[in-house]
């Protein structure tokens, strides 16, 4: 396999240190996976463009850290149980380290908190009750299967090497508005819908798009995880708002300018509660007053309406 490192022999710090630290990181963030069989020290030397040596003691270090492991006559390996929960963290002892590796970045003060997506005790569940999304048993798979080879045979491979429109496939946008139409009843205009890859980047699209270091932005609270660290991440300044059986509660709305607000009005994320109609012309009334966009979450498992 091709090791994502890349060495500075600019930099004070060993190669060996250097090494053993993009690595410990990689395994610590899960870009290499526990399990993963790691290049032998000669072909890692040769892709480094270092010594035998060099690789050899950095891997020695991982082995003693926990970090790998030596399995006789097949290699060194990615350990299956990391030291100290490391996966997805990283400690503030470590931190300078890093800061020097990147001190030409510059890199604001902005929380690290990363969205609980992936357990592995997950797939042994019989009934998967994670939100957001829908079970793998619902998906027309012959439907999709056919669909697609009918549409390779009539020439639709054609293109696919090409890029594509940024906001999507102009047809399917042209398709979702018109779903809109019928369903929803929004007149929406194709050129304004924006294909995403799910939920998560399409809040977090917004979240960069309308806010800012110290920025005022308003969430729900209790709200989804992931798109109160999307807000989080761009160092806004940000109000939490109780809910309550009705949804959010639109007097305890901060009462100054506000950037974006996030809420889930038709089926609140996560005590499942319907903002009120005379709650929703209230938020449409503050937000006027102040300027602020709505970020309405309209995912099927949370909403399923509109303000």
């Amino acid at each position: 396999m091709q090791i994502p490192v890349l060495l500075d022999r600019s930099r004070r710090e060993p190669l060996t240190g250097q090494l053993v630290e993009q690595l410990r990181d990689a395994i610590r963030h899960a870009r290499i996976r526990p399990g993963t069989r790691l290049p032998s020290s000669r072909r890692l030397s040769e892709q480094l463009s270092v010594s035998r040596n060099t690789v050899v003691r950095a891997y020695d270090t991982l082995i003693i850290e926990g970090y790998v492991e030596s399995r006789p006559a097949s290699g060194i390996f990615v350990a299956d149980g990391l030291p100290g929960n490391a996966i997805g963290a990283v400690t503030d002892a470590q931190e300078p380290a890093r800061a020097g590796a990147l001190s030409h970045m510059p890199m604001p003060p902005l929380p690290r908190r990363l969205q609980n997506v992936v357990d592995p005790q997950r797939n042994r569940l019989s009934v998967d009750f994670f939100p957001g999304r829908p079970s793998s048993a619902l998906f027309p798979v012959k439907t999709w299967r056919r669909m697609l080879q009918a549409n390779l045979s009539l020439g639709g491979s054609v293109g696919l090497s090409q890029y594509g429109d940024p906001a999507g496939l102009p047809a399917l946008r042209s398709a979702i508005a018109d779903h809109l139409a019928t369903t929803r009843g929004i007149a929406a205009d194709p050129g304004r819908i924006v294909i995403v890859n799910g939920t998560q980047e399409g809040i977090s699209i917004a979240a960069r798009l309308f806010l800012n270091h110290g920025t005022p932005s308003a969430i729900e609270d209790p709200c989804s995880q992931g798109a109160a660290f999307a807000f989080e991440a761009t160092g806004s300044e940000i109000s939490s708002v109780a809910v309550d059986f009705e949804g959010l509660i639109a007097d305890w709305l901060p009462q100054r300018p506000t950037a974006l607000l996030y809420v889930t009005p038709s089926h609140q994320y996560p005590t499942g509660h319907t903002l009120s109609l005379d709650r929703r012309h209230a938020v449409v009334a503050w937000a006027r007053r102040y300027g602020c966009y709505i970020l309405e979450d309209g995912t099927p498992a949370f909403s399923a309406n509109r303000l």
